[in-house]
């Protein structure tokens, strides 16, 4: 929200087009990424596939992340050009400049992400597996997990703690489910071994 709020002053309080331009451009990138995190998340049929359950991504989620980096690119790049025009030894200008096409290329990714469905998250009898959006997929046993906690400070991580004093984090905030029920489930099937047979087909799952 105080992203907006600075964005839209730019836009009220400056005399140059170009950063009213950018200004805008920051009130849309912070806008959409205040309504990826805040917004409620509602909830998808689970989907058969992989030999498991897939709990789907969210819709709109791929292209709201796409908007995020195209809009945050073309802002920051105008803001950097434009200040480093009025002061060519303006390293903060310089780093907005150089930050531009990073966003630029995440976006790029996005797009890739959205024809290539990621974002879900896979449970099978064995295990689960996630799809991050960026990053490659990562399938981890039930039995080598032993706690599943919740993050404190927001809901869109899982924390396992695994067997060898390994913990990792999977990220659940693309996953169409509120984010309890999503804890509730892996916590569920890590602790009780008896009930992941259902995970084979989808209708023992949803009757369950």
């Amino acid at each position: 929200m105080a992203g907006v709020i600075a964005c839209a002053f730019l836009v009220a309080l400056s005399d140059s087009t170009w950063l009213q331009v950018a200004g805008g451009c920051g009130v849309i990138a912070c806008g959409v990424s205040a309504h990826v995190v805040y917004a409620p998340r509602g909830r998808l049929e689970p989907e058969a596939f992989g030999g498991g359950v897939l709990l789907p991504r969210r819709p709109g989620y791929a292209a709201e992340m796409f908007a995020i980096c195209l809009f945050g690119a073309v802002g920051s790049g105008i803001v950097g050009v434009v200040s480093l025009l009025a002061d060519a030894g303006d390293r903060r200008a310089g780093a907005l400049v150089i930050c531009a096409p990073g966003l630029l290329a995440l976006a790029g990714f996005m797009a890739v992400a959205i024809v290539r469905r990621r974002g879900g998250l896979l449970l099978t009898p064995d295990g689960l597996t996630s799809y991050p959006m960026l990053s490659r997929s990562r399938t981890v046993l039930w039995r080598d997990i032993f706690e599943v906690e919740s993050d404190p400070l927001w809901d869109g991580w899982i924390g396992l703690h695994l067997r060898g004093d390994e913990e990792i984090k999977v990220g659940i905030t693309a996953v169409a489910f509120p984010a309890k029920e999503v804890i509730g489930l892996v916590s569920r099937y890590a602790k009780t071994p008896a009930d992941r047979a259902e995970l084979a087909s989808l209708e023992r799952f949803t009757s369950s």
